[in-house]
C-alpha cells in the first residue's frame, strides 16, 4: 500500500534550542531546519519536564510537549500528491503547516558505575492537526522507545 510513496531520506537539519530550568521543572523549546534542500522543511517542539527527585541517584523525569511544522515539513511528511495517490490508492491530501503531535516523555537514566549510565527513553504520541487528517499513518497514537548507553570522558 505505501511501497507508491517516496522514502523519506534522512536529511541534515540545523537545529536551535534554549532550556529554561526552576526547581524540579525544565521547559525546552527548540527549531530545526532542513540545510540539505531536500524539502523536509523546519520543525518545532516545545516540551516541559518534571524531574522526579525522590529515586536518586537515577534520574528520573516525565512531561508532555507539542511539535509543530511548516507546509514543508508536513507535507514531506505527511501530505500525498494526485500521482501518489492514484499509484497507492491512499487519498490525495495536501497537508497544511500547524501543530502535529502532542506528546508525553518518560526518561530514566541510571548510573552503573563511575563513568557508564543506561539510559532509557518512552515516547508517547497523538498525532494532530495535519498529521492526524493525513491517510499514511495507521493510527493517531503512536510510541517510540529509545536504549542509550553513556560514558562520561
Amino acid at each position: 500500500l505505501h511501497d507508491a510513496l517516496p522514502i523519506y531520506k534522512i536529511t541534515p537539519r540545523a537545529k536551535g534550542s534554549i532550556e529554561y530550568d526552576w526547581s524540579l521543572y525544565a521547559l525546552t523549546v527548540a527549531a530545526d531546519q532542513d540545510i540539505g534542500h531536500r524539502g523536509k522543511g523546519l520543525r518545532a517542539t516545545a516540551d516541559l519536564n518534571i524531574g522526579l527527585p525522590f529515586l536518586r541517584p537515577w534520574i528520573v523525569g516525565t512531561g508532555p510537549g507539542v511539535t509543530a511544522g511548516n507546509r514543508v515539513y508536513t507535507s514531506a511528511l505527511f501530505g500525498v500528491t494526485p500521482d501518489q495517490s492514484a499509484a497507492s490508492g491512499l487519498s490525495s491530501y495536501a497537508a497544511q503547516g500547524g501543530v502535529t503531535d502532542v506528546h508525553w516523555t518518560q526518561i530514566v537514566s541510571v548510573p552503573m558505575a563511575r563513568y557508564w549510565t543506561v539510559t532509557t527513553t518512552v515516547l508517547l504520541t497523538r498525532l494532530a492537526g495535519p498529521a492526524a487528517g493525513s491517510p499514511i499513518p495507521l493510527t493517531r497514537n503512536q510510541w517510540a522507545g529509545l536504549l542509550a548507553i553513556g560514558y562520561k570522558l
